[in-house]
């Protein structure tokens, strides 16, 4: 019998004051209802429940919803924060018999030891501790062929003695999985569906919480290091730093079951606010901060359950543009305390002018990360995540464009004698044909391969890269310019209709930087402000309505149109309608907003792009955005200070740090 021995250890998580509030919000405004004793009540996942399916629909590897719709009710967990772009996710949903998960992550090479690790627990008992490997590639060339419905290896473990000691058994672990892979390198991918049965041998509960663990491992191409995703949280793309996560020297790839989380099949809790990064937004759609006019953010939390989100609060921070560490973060402001109804959405806003004294700090470095953290003071108030950030920028390009992000250190946890931090920054590029080429270049950072970097940092200092990136000229996609014409109170603009064919991409990009007219806004935000022309000097304009849309010229649906947003137009759609509006009771006159409007076929994309769940979750059409724009985006890893030992041989352990990217909006755009 194989045996994997977990080396038991003295790490407890590490809290940092910039996390203290995160970690409050989750404890005491989670669901109500006990949480298992041995498990972390700060992390709790109430698995939305959806109606059963004939066959193995859910499980057929295809990496598509357009088989079974029924993965669009599942929740969506975004492992790695700051880009949206379709990786590194995690889904989940569950019917009367199963329990179905999804795993993806990117690559840049397949190895047979890329795992996805699933430990479950009914309860604390520690003796009914279930523990799966499954490894999606280990026929390599399955995965280099670009398969689909992959049948992967599954090691079934258990700890029957409850000492952290897992045996391998033969007994059946009932489980069906199935794999997706697409070409390797950079934007490839492997993804995994996993069914696991409510009943025998893990007899989850269908009421309360069980314990659940999750940790996908992508061993590197050099063979030396393992980068790791896991839920709970173990780095910047969730809300703390898990020092315990992997013992040093250990076989095993999960912490004690104290480290693991809460989850639940109860259908009678409520499953959940949410926030992703495509949910935050300025009023420019950039991350620009203007220094001397008021910067105008928005939230959009998603309420999945079925009772009212009552007293939810939007807490915007800032940080400078690039990987922010723990300590990075400078809260500016709250938004208004509002509810979300069942199964609906809510925009928070938060109007903000830099003070006097940071004029020349925002100057300096214009672009800025955006944070939200989601609160509530209703103790029946359940989240399946309380935090996202957004460190998405807009270019402009007809030579190279050039950036500075900041790598910042402030706040991670650091190993005994530690002086420098280590980095490993991945470079993906993403919407455009594969057979067209960037180029690009990282000063301040080792290139070790192509698309490639390293770099070290002293502790607690941050450092500054010079980047610069040329995307391929075919790649750019064109734009038609929109006007939505200028109203005044009491009156409705006519709908400027766009023609769009079902299953076109479309990114609305505006052309002036307008604030919004909302009725969620803060007081702070409703006073007159500058409009910035981009195409003209500052000058003072009234303000503007909100943007609705819709698929079906208004008779049925509508929604609200956020500065900055891309949408997939719905099976039977063949044009978008447009419209603004301004809030009741509100005396004033509206501009004329202007957008510049992308449309492309979604075919065009790569597979792991246009056939992830992200585009078929939204019954509106919403999409990540620059969903259909030729986007850069850059993935930090810190190196842990933990190994991971796999068959006698130890790989360094490199967290995730969040990321950062940059939608080209194409030739000299906004003209």
């Amino acid at each position: 019998m194989k045996r994997l021995k977990f080396l038991p250890t003295d790490f407890v998580p590490t809290l940092f004051r910039s996390t203290f509030v995160i970690v409050v919000s989750l404890c005491i405004f989670a669901c109500g209802g006990e949480t298992p004793i041995s498990f972390n009540s700060d992390f709790r996942l109430i698995i939305p429940q959806t109606a059963p399916v004939a066959g193995d629909t859910h499980i057929d590897g295809d990496n598509s919803t357009g088989s079974d719709p029924k993965w669009m009710d599942a929740f969506d967990i975004q492992l790695v924060n700051g880009v949206p772009v379709a990786n590194n996710n995690f889904w989940g949903v569950a019917d009367g018999s199963y329990l179905y998960l999804y795993f993806a992550t990117s690559v840049d090479v397949f190895s047979e030891l890329d795992a996805l690790v699933l430990a479950l627990s009914p309860t604390s008992d520690p003796t009914q501790k279930h523990l799966l490997t499954i490894y999606p590639c280990q026929i390599t060339s399955q995965c280099q062929n670009s398969l689909t419905n992959i049948a992967p290896g599954i090691t079934y473990y258990t700890d029957p003695d409850g000492d952290n000691t897992y045996t391998a058994t033969a007994a059946a672990h009932n489980v069906l999985a199935r794999a997706y892979a697409s070409a390797a390198g950079v934007g490839g991918l492997w993804a995994l569906e996993v069914r696991i049965p409510r009943g025998a041998p893990y007899n989850l509960p269908g009421t309360g919480f069980f314990g659940l663990f999750t940790s996908i491992l992508d061993y590197d191409l050099f063979g030396q290091n393992v980068f790791e995703y896991t839920w709970p949280f173990n780095n910047n793309a969730g809300t703390t730093l898990l020092s315990g996560s992997i013992a040093p020297g250990s076989t095993n790839a999960i912490p004690l079951q104290a480290h693991w989380g809460n989850a639940s099949l109860d259908a009678s809790l409520p499953t959940g606010v949410s926030i992703s990064t495509a949910d935050i937004s300025t009023d420019h759609g950039s991350s620009i901060i203007s220094i001397d006019q008021p910067n105008i953010f928005t939230a959009k939390a998603h309420n999945q359950g079925t009772t009212t989100a009552q007293s939810i609060k939007a807490n915007f921070q800032l940080a400078n543009f690039g990987l922010p560490a723990f300590g990075s973060w400078e809260s500016i402001g709250d938004s208004a305390t509002l509810d979300i109804l069942p199964t609906a959405s809510q925009n928070y806003t938060l109007s903000w002018s830099v003070p006097p004294d940071r004029v020349d700090d925002y100057t300096a470095q214009d672009h800025q990360c955006i944070r939200v953290q989601l609160s509530s003071t209703n103790l029946l108030t359940s989240f399946i995540n309380t935090s996202a950030q957004r460190n998405m920028d807009f270019v402009v390009t007809s030579s190279p464009f050039t950036s500075k992000p900041v790598i910042a250190t402030v706040g991670y946890h650091l190993a005994e004698n530690l002086r420098q931090e280590e980095f490993i920054i991945r470079e993906r590029f993403y919407n455009y044909k594969p057979d067209l080429k960037w180029e690009s270049r990282i000063e301040g950072a080792k290139r070790i391969k192509d698309n490639l970097y390293q770099l070290e940092i002293p502790v607690k200092e941050s450092k500054g890269l010079a980047l610069a990136v040329q995307p391929p000229e075919k790649s750019l996609v064109p734009f038609e310019k929109l006007s939505i014409p200028a109203i005044s109170q009491g009156q409705e603009s006519e709908m400027v209709k766009l023609p769009v064919g079902e299953g076109k991409l479309v990114t609305l990009i505006p052309n002036q930087v307008l604030q919004t007219d909302s009725p969620q806004a803060t007081t702070a935000s409703t006073a007159n402000i500058a409009v910035k022309d981009r195409t003209t000097k500052r000058e003072s304009r009234p303000f503007v309505g909100t943007v609705l849309a819709s698929w079906d010229g208004f008779k049925k649906s509508s929604f609200v149109v956020n500065a900055g947003t891309s949408m997939i137009a719905p099976k039977g759609a063949d044009a978008l309608y447009l419209k603004q509006q301004i809030g009741k009771g509100e005396a004033r006159t509206s501009a004329e907003q202007r957008f510049n409007i992308y449309v492309t076929d979604a075919m065009d994309l790569p597979r792991h792009l246009q056939s992830s769940v992200n585009f078929a979750r939204d019954s509106l059409g919403i999409v990540g955005f620059g969903a259909n724009l030729p986007t850069a985006a850059y993935f930090g890893y810190r190196k842990s200070g933990k190994t991971l030992e796999v068959n006698g041989k130890r790989f360094n352990v490199y967290e995730t740090a969040g990321s950062f990217g940059y939608v080209v909006k194409g030739r000299k755009a906004d003209q």
